[in-house]
């Protein structure tokens, strides 16, 4: 157990670099280690990070979630890594929705996975890959 939450935080830290910032290309991105929280939209841990960033989550347990943040242009991406072993509800800013899910709504992703999420302004959409994220 010792050794998988070793190897866990190294792969962590490798991704986290990875997508450091590098603004000799000009490439935004930035980083944001965030607790779930709340069982709503309402309530909800509110992810902050630049485009192209990654958000490290703790404390999800099957009803605490994140929110996404409500980007002014195409493109936006965000990188989420569920770090427990529970569900995470990840919500759209309000009025957005994510994949086919109805406005509001959260999609579950599933415990100690990995998913980006692309945002569409004309469509006020967040699109997942993988397209479920578990």
């Amino acid at each position: 157990m010792a050794n998988e939450t070793w190897a866990q935080a190294q792969a962590d830290e490798t991704l986290k670099r990875q997508l450091s910032t590098d603004t000799a290309d000009g490439v935004e991105s930035d980083f944001q280690a965030l607790a779930a929280a709340g069982s709503a939209q309402t309530d909800a841990g509110q992810i902050t990070v630049a485009s192209n960033g990654l958000v490290v989550v703790s404390a999800a347990d099957g009803t605490k979630g994140v929110i996404l943040p409500k980007p002014t242009r195409n493109g936006y991406v965000v990188h989420i890594k569920n770090n427990v072993n529970a569900v995470l509800k990840v919500y759209p800013a309000t009025g957005g929705i994510v994949n086919a899910l109805s406005a509001n709504a959260a999609i579950s992703q599933a415990a100690l996975t990995a998913a980006s999420y692309r945002y569409s302004l004309s469509a006020d959409a967040w699109y997942t890959f993988p397209l479920l994220p578990s």
